[in-house]
């Protein structure tokens, strides 16, 4: 279950199943146009080169790609997905005893999508205003087994709610493979999906104050605005489109639903083919209610 290198990411109290995190520091420098030095013609040393310059606040946006179990899909991605404004702590490890952790988050976009032979696979993007703690970490794993310490009984997680892997219950659950989700339309029975994905992004305003700082300051305040919310797949064995309108889409995840409601098409699609393919129908909506 580990991520890369013994890697592993938690966003609040829940691990994620993990298959990629990323949360670069941006250094936002000031340069001024009001004085340039150095001379027009070599060495490199003097030529002309603009100044002066100074930096703004770091700035930090993550994203993460992870298996969706059912624990952080309700957990975490329904709740941060229904408080908006609400801040996560997100904490992962890239090798051996390295972290970073970043408290204060918000998300900027949430997606899930499946496929016929696939897991559910789940995205996220996020601004943090500050990572609060980074240990490098420069220890790597020194056998074969994953765990780190040479041993095939260490766990590659030490803690104890680090999920169980690959389904070892039987529930098929963690992770939440494709034929465990249904996509339910009112008034429409036949319409099978062979793909499907929603999708949620939103602004993340940050506002800065100027106060007489004498250093670069962290945002005063932060605002989230509207929600835009799509409903986007492919199916088959249906004698048309959907329509231009639905009332409700109801989105099965490992038996927990979600409801998209009020939807409006954007595109609809029935392209040709290669032989060997299979011709659906594809649709994208915008959703303009969402619901649990």
């Amino acid at each position: 279950m580990g991520l890369g290198y013994e890697g592993w990411i938690k966003v609040a109290d829940t691990y994620a199943l993990g298959t990629g995190a990323s949360v670069p520091r941006a250094r936002q420098r000031i340069e001024s146009a009001a004085g340039y030095g150095g001379d027009k013609e070599g060495p490199s040393s003097t030529m002309g080169v603009g100044l002066p310059y100074n930096y703004d606040y770091d700035q930090f946006d993550g994203s993460l790609n992870y298996e969706v179990s059912k624990d952080f899909y309700e957990t975490v991605i329904l709740d941060w997905l229904f408080k908006r404004q609400t801040a996560k702590e997100v904490k992962f490890g890239t090798r051996g005893s390295g972290q970073q952790q970043f408290q204060n988050c918000f998300w900027t976009s949430l997606g899930l999508s499946a496929s016929d032979g696939s897991n559910v696979e789940g995205s996220a993007s996020f601004y943090a205003i500050e990572r609060d703690s980074y240990v490098y970490g420069n220890e790597y794993p020194n056998d074969k087994q994953g765990t780190g310490d040479g041993s095939s009984s260490s766990p590659v997680c030490s803690d104890p709610d680090f999920p169980p892997s690959l389904n070892n219950d039987n529930d098929n659950l963690n992770p939440i493979p494709y034929w465990n989700t249904d996509i339910a339309i009112i008034g429409i029975a036949d319409a099978e999906f062979i793909n499907w994905s929603v999708d949620f992004n939103q602004d993340v305003v940050r506002f800065f104050a100027c106060e007489a700082n004498t250093s670069a300051q962290e945002p005063k305040y932060l605002a989230v605005g509207p929600m835009a919310a799509t409903f986007s797949g492919s199916y088959m064995l249906h004698n048309d489109f959907l329509g231009d309108t639905l009332d409700q889409v109801e989105v099965i995840v490992g038996g927990v639903s979600l409801f998209l409601k009020r939807l409006e098409a954007n595109t609809e699609a029935d392209d040709v083919q290669s032989p060997d393919a299979l011709v659906p129908l594809t649709i994208e909506y915008t959703a303009y209610e969402v619901a649990a």
